[in-house]
């Protein structure tokens, strides 16, 4: 208990900046191919998944379009490449902007039309999205995919496998470090509000169309980011991988992590990469094996793997002494000969204010 009180006295970043040291010095552990491709595609799926707990978990909005969005970036960057642009900023900036100008306006579209009327539009959107690839067959290949995807450069300089994964690193690094700033500014209470009552917000002057637009457009950048890293990752990108299963993975990876906390992406991510996606059987059946987490993840899990977490942070809390415990029980005085005048004395715990959870 000692030792747990001294790590709570550290300041809160510590923790997140001594996993991003430990991501980043992987390479350094002499891991090979097989592992380190499984670690790059754990972090762009986790970068996919943040962008759904953005607009779920936070603004209370289901959208399913994360994997168009995906594809988006995707192609983006494989055709800038194509083209003779392979410049890894680059190309991230373009598929961030691409993709947030689609989030825009399929968000505008689906947000006016009603209650769950963005969450059909955006599972429309993947559902269209090899179609859309075919009519522009002559730059994007169709069906049969992009390639000739040239390897990735950094100003000029080729970009080895190590300097790859480190570029992977740094972009889920600097991404989650933007998102816990959103979700620790008042714009992230806005969103809150939101989630819990949108008469509440709209009471307050919160506008709710443009919250859920905000959250929707902002959830979207980390998918084009992922989209743009996967195609400089394998130098081809085609439809099939960006279907209705994947966008289920990234459901199912959001709801075990737990959509209301920044690192549980992280979390939600690991599992469905290093977990079901490494059996063969996974492959055939991949919606009942996710339809199968899903329904852990919503049922047992109530808050996704955060959720006890966090409990067992607040007990280890308690035993050590960091918060104080659970205060007597309310005592109540009478006054008066007349009536009885009830006065309630609460517990130090109950009456101090906390802030929102990140965890």
């Amino acid at each position: 208990m000692v030792l747990w009180r001294g790590l709570r006295a550290l300041p809160t970043w510590t923790v997140p900046v001594l996993c991003a040291a430990v991501l980043l010095l992987l390479p350094a552990f002499g891991l090979g191919f097989s592992a380190t491709r499984q670690i790059q595609l754990a972090c762009i799926l986790a970068l996919l998944v943040s962008g759904l707990n953005l607009s779920l978990g936070y603004a209370g909005e289901l959208a399913l379009g994360q994997a168009a969005m995906y594809a988006f970036g995707a192609y983006t960057a494989g055709m800038l490449s194509v083209a003779g642009h392979t410049d890894i900023l680059l190309q991230l900036a373009a598929a961030g902007l691409v993709v947030l100008a689609v989030g825009v306006l399929t968000g505008m579209v689906g947000l006016r039309l009603g209650n769950w009327s963005l969450a059909m539009t955006s599972f429309f959107l993947v559902l269209i999205v090899p179609d859309v690839l075919a009519v522009f067959d002559d730059r994007t290949g169709g069906r049969n995919g992009l390639s000739g995807i040239l390897g990735p450069t950094l100003f000029g300089r080729p970009l080895g496998p190590t300097e790859f994964y480190l570029v992977i690193a740094v972009v889920l690094i600097a991404w989650f470090a933007v998102m816990r700033n959103i979700v620790t500014s008042r714009h992230g209470v806005a969103l809150r509000v939101l989630k819990q009552s949108p008469v509440l917000a709209s009471s307050m002057g919160i506008s709710v169309f443009r919250m859920k637009l905000l959250a929707y457009a902002l959830g979207a950048i980390p998918a084009g980011l992922a989209g743009a890293l996967f195609a400089n990752l394998d130098l081809y990108v085609s439809p099939e991988a960006f279907g209705f299963v994947l966008a289920t993975t990234i459901l199912a990876a959001a709801i075990l992590g737990g959509v209301t906390s920044v690192y549980g992406a992280l979390a939600g991510a690991a599992i469905m990469q290093f977990g079901p996606n490494q059996s063969s059987q996974f492959q055939e059946f991949a919606l009942v094996f996710t339809g199968a987490f899903l329904i852990i993840g919503g049922v047992l899990l109530r808050g996704g793997l955060a959720a006890p977490a966090r409990r067992a942070v607040a007990r280890l809390d308690r035993a050590a002494g960091a918060v104080p415990g659970p205060g007597p029980p309310p005592r109540r005085t009478s006054r008066g000969s007349a009536g009885r005048n009830w006065s309630w004395t609460a517990s130090p715990s109950r009456s101090a204010a906390t802030g929102p959870s990140t965890g």
